[in-house]
Parts: C-alpha cells; sequence; structure tokens
C-alpha cells in the first residue's frame, strides 16, 4: 500500500484569517446548517461545507475591499463531481465596522 502526497493547489485568493472563518461558521450554524469540518480549503477556495436537509453549501470565506474574479477561470466553480444543485457562497469580511444602530 502506498501513501501519495496531497496535490498542491494553486491558491487564487488570499487566505482567509482564521477568525473570519470561525465567524462565518458561526452565521452559518445559527441559520441551521450543520458543518462538515475541512482539513484544508476545498479546490483552494472553498473555506466551508455547510449541509442542510435540502441542500449543500461551499463558503469563500475573503477579506478586503475588492470582490474576486468570479466569471474569469475555474476557482469559484463547484469541484468536479459534486452535485449541480450545490449553491456557492462567497462571503466576504470588509475592515468598514457595522453600525451601531441603523435608523428604520
Amino acid at each position: 500500500m502506498s501513501v501519495t502526497a496531497p496535490m498542491e493547489v494553486n491558491m487564487t485568493t488570499p487566505a482567509a484569517p482564521e477568525d473570519d472563518i470561525g465567524r462565518s461558521a458561526a452565521l452559518l450554524e445559527a441559520a441551521g446548517f450543520e458543518l462538515v469540518p475541512l482539513r484544508h480549503p476545498l479546490a483552494g477556495v472553498w473555506h466551508l461545507l455547510a449541509v442542510s436537509p435540502s441542500s449543500l453549501l461551499l463558503v469563500s470565506v475573503i477579506r478586503g475591499e475588492a470582490w474576486p474574479e468570479v466569471g474569469v477561470g475555474w476557482a469559484y466553480q463547484p469541484p468536479p463531481a459534486w452535485p449541480p444543485w450545490t449553491r456557492r457562497l462567497i462571503h466576504k469580511w470588509s475592515e468598514v465596522p457595522l453600525p451601531e444602530t441603523m435608523p428604520l
């Protein structure tokens, strides 16, 4: 039996800080999703895998002001052999603080 090394993945987006991934995970759990632990991001960009009785959700967590180029290349496509109904979400955290109150 031979063990092969994991394939190197070319990251197309900067790695998300662990606290951003944790905050995104907390939001998903509050929305009723169960999280599947991932050792490494799937396909280099998907940091979280959330499941519910009716869907699969891949979440890419990013930080910064600029949005990634989602229409270029295959970085944000679902991994090969995944169901076509897999939902994909890019969760972007910013340095801009949220207001303490919002007028209605």
